[in-house]
């Protein structure tokens, strides 16, 4: 069945706005360059002022006797909001822990930059969860032909055809992947659950079918639907207002009328109605360090 990607939305959206179906003007990676950044700015100046675009992370913590700190999964510590240890252990008792980031100490549980660290050294071993609230930066879009695939992995192009690879661990942690095209599992996509930068090989849940043969796929841009109309706008918008042959004055004109409006009103869902995730009432006071 054919589907298009969040970026053929893109691209196609960019497109028709200035009348440039034979990519005659405006080349792809042009597109995605501008999008990628305008999505950094709509997280950074509308999503991240709003409290929205929160995600969790399950870490299961093996504690060991007498053992103070333990290693977190590297690329939270950045965003990550706060979290809690629900744990019936001896060294927390049996309440929830609440910390906050970058070295507050609350309950008995303190942050270093890639450690999590415990008051009351545990003096049996014991296995419990901690979760940890961070906010999610939208990653870079990109399309590319995927080294390998298997059924709970996929090993990113090392240059993909439209955007870049990140090399930064956990960089695409809660991002969606689709294999575009493959012998098998077109169409499927998932969740990335850990990266390693160095290999590119992502951890994701499982595929619905694995893919396989030359897999073309594509990372999903991290954006609420809500911010598309304005995305695509304001991505139009930033390359073409140096661009006097492809569209008139009057046109641009229009057309920043037309973003401002779209931002105003995306202002407002961040503000009122985003319902894809908010940090826990207790979070509210917590700061992003």
């Amino acid at each position: 069945m054919a589907f298009l990607s969040e970026t053929d939305q893109l691209l196609l959206a960019v497109r028709r706005r200035v009348g440039d179906r034979e990519r005659s003007k405006i080349e792809d990676h042009e597109i995605v360059d501008a999008a990628n950044e305008i999505a950094q700015r709509i997280f950074n100046d509308i999503l991240l002022p709003a409290d929205n675009g929160y995600g969790e992370y399950d870490a299961t913590i093996s504690f060991v006797a007498d053992q103070e700190t333990y290693t977190l999964p590297y690329g939270l510590i950045r965003f990550l909001w706060g979290g809690e240890l629900d744990s019936s252990g001896n060294h927390t008792g049996t309440h929830r822990n609440i910390f906050r980031s970058e070295r507050d100490l609350i309950a008995g549980l303190w942050l270093t930059e890639r450690s999590i660290g415990v008051s009351a050294i545990p003096t049996t071993a014991e296995t419990d969860v901690l979760k940890m609230f961070y906010v999610r930066s939208p990653v870079p879009i990109h399309i590319g032909e995927a080294s390998a695939a298997a059924a709970t992995t996929i090993t990113l192009a090392a240059n993909p055809t439209l955007g870049m690879t990140l090399t930064e661990d956990n960089a695409y942690l809660g991002a969606r992947v689709r294999c575009l095209e493959g012998t098998t599992g077109s169409g499927e996509e998932t969740t990335i659950t850990a990266y390693e930068g160095s290999t590119r090989v992502a951890t994701v849940s499982t595929w619905g079918t694995t893919p396989t043969g030359t897999i073309r796929y594509e990372i999903e841009p991290d954006l609420p639907k809500e911010a598309n109309p304005y995305w695509y706008l304001q991505t139009t918008a930033d390359l073409v207002q140096f661009r006097d042959d492809v569209m008139s004055d009057n046109a641009i004109v229009r057309l920043l009328m037309q973003t401002e409006r779209e931002r105003k009103s995306l202002t407002h869902v961040a503000n009122t109605r985003f319902k894809r995730g908010r940090a826990p009432e207790w979070a509210d006071d917590l700061a992003i360090h």
